[in-house]
């Protein structure tokens, strides 16, 4: 039996309200022989039982004999993936297009792929405004076509600021068994793994094609834990490794970047504002972070 090209999975805990949409748009988009797998961290939820019901005759539904935490989960993913690449998409995202004909395209090619970016559509409630989102939109390279970039080129982006709308991204999956997410991480796992590759060799490329609805909304978890303060201080923490990185490697540009934190430090700032009346003791730990030096 041929390996699938691609094994699309969906981390699930608790209730999740927009699961179903996400279901439909893999009914909508994805073809039939396309392996499509729900994995659940055990919770219990009757209505997340009652909406993968609807989907049985389509979709496999995994449950983890014991409750691994998100990171936890995404890596149990990637060992439960039959795919030859593995795409991990959030039970609050929807497919736009089918990625398989984009990855079969690109396997033609000498070099084979290690991760593949696609286009996505930010889904976002308008009590929400995301300076990560609109900053992005300063620094994203313009992609007309597929765009192959080389993993320094890739490392200096990420350290900038242009960060993957995360999980929607295309792994080969050998890569991910390989360099698991951390697990001591709630937030900024997929900055850490990239960090974690900075001055090795791997193949990024950009899609042109849209083919994610990313959505931001006040129950997701980073937004949730930009409110505490803990994403920036998982995100500035990924920074520092990085310098560190960097140093040992002789990559001056890269530590420089890593240093300064540019997209966090605004970031955190920005929120710090927005709560200097709500909760001003909060709104003072975000400046502090936004301010905190890196070595």
């Amino acid at each position: 039996m041929n390996q699938p090209l691609l094994h699309v999975m969906i981390p699930v805990y608790g209730d999740s309200p927009f699961l179903e949409e996400t279901l439909n748009s893999v009914v909508k988009h994805l073809p039939n022989d396309l392996p499509v797998t729900v994995v659940e961290d055990p919770s219990n939820s009757q209505e997340l039982a009652k909406t993968l019901n609807k989907f049985k005759e389509r979709i496999k539904h995994v449950v983890n004999s014991e409750r691994l935490g998100v990171a936890g989960n995404f890596n149990k993913c990637a060992q439960l993936s039959s795919g030859i690449y593995t795409q991990i998409i959030g039970s609050d995202d929807t497919f736009l297009n089918n990625p398989v004909p984009s990855i079969t395209r690109l396997m033609n090619d000498k070099d084979v792929p290690t991760v593949l970016i696609p286009k996505a559509k930010v889904i976002s409630n308008k009590r929400i405004f995301n300076l990560t989102d609109l900053f992005k939109s300063f620094v994203k390279p313009k992609v007309v076509r597929d765009r192959r970039v080389s993993s320094s080129q890739f490392a200096r982006s990420i350290l900038i600021g242009d960060w993957p709308y995360f999980p929607a991204i295309i792994w080969n999956t050998e890569f991910l068994l390989r360099n698991p997410f951390s697990e001591k991480l709630e937030s900024a796992m997929d900055l850490d793994l990239f960090v974690r590759m900075i001055g090795t060799k791997f193949i990024v490329i950009y899609l042109n094609k849209f083919t994610i609805s990313y959505r931001r909304h006040e129950e997701s978890q980073s937004t949730k834990l930009s409110l505490n303060g803990n994403r920036f201080i998982e995100e500035l923490a990924c920074h520092s490794k990085a310098v560190k990185i960097a140093r040992t490697k002789g990559l001056k540009t890269e530590k420089l970047l890593a240093k300064i934190a540019l997209s966090v430090r605004l970031h955190a700032f920005w929120k710090a504002i927005s709560l200097i009346y709500k909760n001003p003791t909060l709104s003072m730990k975000l400046v502090t972070i936004s301010l905190k030096s890196i070595k």
